[in-house]
């Protein structure tokens, strides 16, 4: 089967990147631990010799082995950490839902045993093209696998390749099912006269469209029928529908120059997604126009994520058989909210920086049905802490919204004051001369170690994590989840003391809800606390 690709929509992804030496590093032997990891791959139900099976960090690589003619594998000295285990067959793909599972290793547990079931797979194949319809080379490209919502499968990771020098990709040992494809260009290489720098990458262009995207036309991948032909061309949409108009200033009624446009569908069932673009924004006279659209119903606002004394809201439009043109953005001057963090133990923040802290409005997109948190994340305001702790919040609009703390590489407990007032889960209002903030941080040193007993063994564990909130003391806020390994053991680390409630959430790639009981268990700081849940009884201890 052929298709020709026509891209919808692309997305600029921001990525690091240093500019390759002269001569290419050695990759670094894989780290040696006391883990093993074991199994047996089979094929029709039988024994597969000669299957690879790698187990490895996303980045880099790990160790692997491979099947004898009992098709059993096992991986020695293993190092603590968190895995994508999975068997490299040419032509053949698990069955399941994901084509690899997750493992976590802390270093005491015994030999964990994962099978894996192949099926036959198929593939997917096409070129690169620039502007001008050229093949290109060295450009990514990304698969994708997706629900039947069109969201990406729970658990899922994105495989890559690289275009070869008639432009050229190709994936093979791909499950059957639903996905998209998308390309990104190569850099250009590293600045001009900056040594050690590279250009920001280039923009990331989809087809048939993004995770998420409300068009159902995806990628449908059989066994039986190989995609060939599906060439990506990197080039925005020059034609089709477009909305205009212009960023205007509330108070002033005067246009706002090179404002950032965000915008997003909204689909039939009425839920609002964020759209994967090129960014747009206000030329000097605060016009903007965002081409390349479908007839649908969209929004679109100023991102609130750039610093400034000003906010923005979305706005609704349908867009039928014309563009649309004259839409007015608004833009409103927002309010200012000063504070002070405070470290436990003291001293903390030297070592963590950069330190930032984060005002998520409650209402802005209520225009938006069913916005979601990521929508919502998209109008949230940020503000950097400075060497003692001081912050100013800018641009806030008016009323509730939610207080959060990040810190990279590091885990907090966060309670948060307003004016002498603890604020119950970091909710604050921003309103004219409100009383300062004041966070207080605790350091996360603890851990919760357990296992999840299944009535059903064979259900894949990559639709199941556990979730620990803290539920101890007043105003503080932190919750996490992390994955569960096939036999049913998990680890959350660097957790900050006190009570959480622990309980196994099962996700479908739509909706997530909770499965079996709700435990409660203390952590104190520097320990690891123990629990055994029971999926089978319920039961919880």
């Amino acid at each position: 089967m052929r298709c020709r690709v026509v891209i919808a929509a692309c997305v600029v992804v921001a990525m690091a990147g240093t500019v390759a030496a002269r001569q290419e590093p050695q990759p670094q032997p894989p780290r040696r631990g006391s883990g093993v990891v074991q199994g047996v791959v089979v094929l029709e139900r039988r024994p597969l010799a000669g299957a690879l099976v790698t187990l490895g960090l996303t980045y880099p690589p790990g160790l692997e082995a491979v099947t004898d003619e009992r098709g059993e594998y096992a991986i020695t000295g293993v190092p603590p950490g968190s895995y994508h285990v999975r068997p490299k067959v040419p032509g053949y793909a698990i069955i399941g839902e994901v084509p690899f599972q997750l493992l976590t290793l802390d270093g005491t547990e015994p030999p964990q045993r994962i099978n894996f079931a192949l099926q036959r797979a198929g593939s997917i194949a096409g070129r690169v093209l620039d502007a001008d319809g050229r093949p290109l080379a060295g450009a990514t490209v990304y698969l994708v696998k997706l629900t039947a919502q069109n969201s990406l499968v729970p658990g899922n990771v994105v495989p890559t390749a690289r275009t070869s020098a008639d432009g050229e990709y190709r994936f093979t040992e791909v499950q059957p099912g639903r996905y998209t494809v998308g390309a990104r260009p190569p850099g250009p290489g590293p600045t001009a006269g900056v040594t050690g720098q590279q250009a920001a990458p280039g923009p990331l262009y989809y087809y048939p469209g993004p995770p998420s995207a409300v068009s159902t036309e995806m990628l449908a991948v059989t066994a039986e029928h190989p995609l060939t032909g599906v060439d990506i061309p990197c080039v925005s949409p020059a034609t089709g529908l477009g909305v205009s108009g212009i960023v205007r200033d509330e108070r002033t009624k005067q246009p706002v120059a090179n404002a950032r446009l965000i915008y997003g569908a909204v689909d039939a069932e009425g839920r609002a997604h964020a759209r994967e673009g090129p960014e747009f924004r206000s030329d000097g006279f605060g016009r903007f126009t965002i081409p390349g659209l479908e007839p649908g119903r969209y929004w679109v606002g100023v991102a609130n994520t750039e610093p400034g004394p000003t906010f923005g809201r979305p706005v609704l439009v349908t867009v039928a058989q014309a563009s649309v043109g004259g839409l007015e953005v608004p833009v409103s001057q927002g309010l200012s909210l000063a504070g002070r963090v405070v470290f436990e133990p003291p001293g903390r923040q030297a070592s963590t920086a950069p330190v930032t802290v984060i005002f998520r409005p409650r209402q802005i997109a209520t225009a938006l049905p069913q916005s979601g948190d990521m929508i919502n994340g998209m109008f949230q305001k940020t503000s950097a802490v400075g060497p003692d702790g001081r912050f100013v919040l800018e641009g806030l609009p008016p009323g509730p919204g939610i207080v959060s703390l990040s810190a990279p590489g590091s885990r907090f407990a966060v309670r948060i004051e307003q004016g002498r007032t603890i604020a119950e889960m970091g909710a604050v209002v921003a309103a004219a001369n409100a009383p300062d903030l004041l966070i207080v941080a605790t350091e996360g040193t603890g851990a919760i170690s357990g296992r999840v007993l299944r009535s059903a063994p064979s259900l894949q564990t990559n639709r199941l994590r556990v979730s620990a909130a803290l539920t101890q003391g007043t105003g503080s806020r932190f919750a996490t989840s992390g994955s569960i390994n096939p036999d049913g053991r998990f680890l959350l680390e660097n957790l900050p003391p006190g009570d959480y409630t622990v309980m196994i959430v099962h996700s479908d790639g739509r909706y997530s809800s909770r499965i079996g009981p709700v435990t409660r268990v203390q952590v104190d700081a520097g320990a690891t606390a123990t629990i055994e849940i029971d999926l089978s009884t319920g039961a919880a201890r």
